[in-house]
């Protein structure tokens, strides 16, 4: 009976250590535990003490690294933190993220987060030509839910997309933007004569109407 009750004792001991040590059982445990580090509040539903959240018992949560953490583990699980303007923080569905606002960001200006939660960034630049050729190239590396969509003729390109993926997708950028060559100049202005000429002829074309 004594070796039944020592066992039973040593195992909750281990449990409560184990605990003590990575208290992120499941999403809903881990945002207590941030929040009771950063004491930052939450708002989230409740099917998220359902999701997963484990982390290696050698990974120690600090104030410092608790809500990139909190960020990434959200993302894994399908979910983004996006602050409230009262200053507490609400949990969504990652999905539902290009219907909320989100902090405005300008590359060069702003210095972006190197983290999973959601931003709005917009990039100028040096050669407004390249843009359309850019966005269209980085959209299969956007994550699942980022968007990118560029202004035309104006060189601007804008990403809603994760801070870490934006940084990577920024650096993708500054290795394809240059200053416009003559030659790049020159065809742009074929390209858009030849478009206005196209509209010309189409706006003077008979129409075909059925009897």
């Amino acid at each position: 009976m004594k070796t039944l009750l020592i066992l039973s004792l040593s195992s909750l001991l281990y449990t409560v250590q184990a605990q003590a040590s990575n208290p992120c059982e499941n999403l809903k445990s881990c945002i207590k535990h941030v929040s009771s580090l950063t004491g930052d509040q939450y708002i989230y539903v409740n099917e998220l003490d359902k999701e997963a959240a484990k982390l290696s018992e050698n990974f120690k949560i600090t104030k410092e690294n608790a809500n990139d953490l909190l960020a990434e583990l959200l993302n894994l699980n399908g979910y983004a933190k996006v602050k409230e303007p009262n200053g507490h923080w609400k949990i969504i569905n990652a999905r539902d993220i290009r219907y909320i606002a989100v902090p405005t960001l300008t590359y060069g200006k702003d210095t972006i987060p190197n983290n999973y939660d959601y931003y709005l960034t917009t990039i100028k630049l040096k050669n407004k030509y390249l843009s359309s050729n850019i966005a269209r190239s980085f959209r299969p590396f956007m994550s699942r839910y980022g968007r990118i969509i560029e202004i035309k003729n104006s060189g601007l390109i804008i990403i809603s997309d994760t801070g870490i993926n934006t940084n990577r997708l920024i650096e993708l950028a500054k290795k394809m933007d240059h200053k416009p060559t003559a030659d790049e100049i020159k065809e742009f202005k074929e390209e858009e004569k030849n478009k206005r000429k196209i509209k010309i002829l189409k706006a003077k074309a008979p129409s075909c109407e059925k009897n």
